[in-house]
């Protein structure tokens, strides 16, 4: 038996000798990618969606919806990532649409008071 000698070339069955991990194509590593990034930007457009910026809130939503569904494709089937991420998303989506509507809503029942208001001051 020779401990010198490298196994450069040989078939190691899939596994990635330096790391212990399996080795990726380029695909699943793009679709890996595309999971992981999913659920980050599910993860910030929920956080920001409750806290303060319900419109950056649904730009990322929709951007995450989009990158597992990516992923969904490349892999064939949904990675836990991408489920976290477009599950995170989607209750983003939702919280954003309907705080834009009450934003919209309230704006113009306020403008209505406004322009009564105006009229009652003005119209002398």
């Amino acid at each position: 038996m020779n401990y010198n000698s490298n196994n450069f070339g040989q078939n190691n069955g899939g596994w990635d000798q330096d790391y212990g991990q399996p080795s990726m194509s380029p695909a699943a590593m793009q679709a890996s990618k595309q999971a992981a990034s999913s659920q980050t930007l599910g993860i910030i457009s929920l956080i920001l969606t409750i806290i303060c910026c319900p419109l950056i809130g649904l730009i990322l939503a929709l951007m995450a919806r989009g990158r597992a569904k990516n992923a969904k494709l490349l892999m064939g089937f949904e990675p836990h990532e991408a489920r976290t991420g477009r599950i995170c998303a989607t209750v983003a989506l939702i919280i954003a649409l309907v705080s834009i509507v009450i934003s919209i809503a309230s704006i113009y029942f306020y403008m209505q008071i406004l322009a009564e208001v105006y009229e009652d001051l003005f119209a002398m």
